[in-house]
């Protein structure tokens, strides 16, 4: 099980394979002098990940909350995707049980 918010993300990564890359980005978080240590904010590492439909997406932390947003959109004349806040709400989730619910988020936004 990840302890942080950092090590969350780094299995999730694994997790979703080919499709997702990790993008490094730790960040010391106020009054702490480790970059992995857990914060409600994140750590200032995002997955850029391809849904089914080809679109590009990113999932962050911020604000206490797990987000997906779309990086571009391979509709034409079509809606934009919108982001999304993901109903996960824990700072480390089991990253298996976030795979899933990250998969149901990409399927219902196609």
């Amino acid at each position: 099980m990840p302890t942080n918010t950092h090590e969350t993300l780094t299995q999730l990564a694994g997790l979703l394979g080919d499709s997702a890359t990790l993008i490094p980005g730790c960040r010391l978080p106020h009054g702490t002098d480790s970059a992995h240590q857990d914060f409600q904010d994140g750590c200032g590492c995002r997955i850029e990940l391809t849904g089914r439909d080809n679109a590009a997406w990113e999932l962050r932390r911020s604000d206490a909350a797990w987000y997906l947003m779309p990086l571009a959109s391979p509709h034409d004349g079509g809606s934009d995707l919108s982001g999304m806040e993901l109903s996960m709400t824990e700072t480390c989730p089991h990253p298996r049980h976030f795979a899933l619910l990250l998969h149901r988020a990409l399927d219902t936004a196609a």
